[in-house]
């Protein structure tokens, strides 16, 4: 069992797995979903984290569980960042001949 940067605990890790965790360190990127999203729903399951939201800017986000919908063993997961357009000054100016 490893302890990894996102915050939880897993006692198995497959190759995608090191692969996005990796992918995150040299971005440094920041998991914002702390708690656990699956619900156990049969005997000897365990509380998982199974869902990312990675960002550059965890203090411009915020994350909202949820309970889950219909029969779902999965809690609902809202995030809301604000998105600010990108002034006009900066924008590729096009020119036809």
């Amino acid at each position: 069992m490893f302890i990894t940067s996102f915050g939880f605990f897993s006692p198995f890790t497959d190759h995608p797995g090191e692969l996005a965790f990796n992918f995150a360190i040299i971005h440094d990127l920041e998991q914002l979903v702390q708690h656990p999203t699956h619900i156990p729903d049969s005997h000897g399951d365990t509380l998982n984290i199974l869902d990312l939201f990675l960002t550059s800017d965890p203090s411009a986000c915020a994350v909202t569980l949820s309970s889950p919908l219909s029969s779902s063993n999965h809690n609902l997961i809202s995030v809301s960042c604000p998105i600010f357009p990108i002034p006009p000054q900066y924008l590729p100016k096009w020119r036809c001949l």
